[in-house]
């Protein structure tokens, strides 16, 4: 999920992983700021998790609670 960079927020776009998403509480979630990409040419963006090794290891605790 992307987060919100509403009027609260950091102002740094964030991905995140809950690990109990069906929790009420608790969720234990795990968030990653988002480097982005921009070519120069046509305005293609890429964008990439700073910690990707963190979110893809939340996503695997998040299949194995279920």
């Amino acid at each position: 999920m992307v987060l919100d960079t509403g009027q609260y927020a950091s102002g740094y776009l964030q991905i995140a992983v809950d690990e109990h998403p069906e929790a009420v509480v608790f969720k234990q979630r795990v968030r990653s700021s988002v480097k982005v990409s921009v070519c120069g040419d046509c305005g293609y963006l890429e964008f990439y998790a700073e910690q990707p090794g963190l979110m893809y290891r939340a996503y695997q605790n998040m299949l194995n609670n279920e």
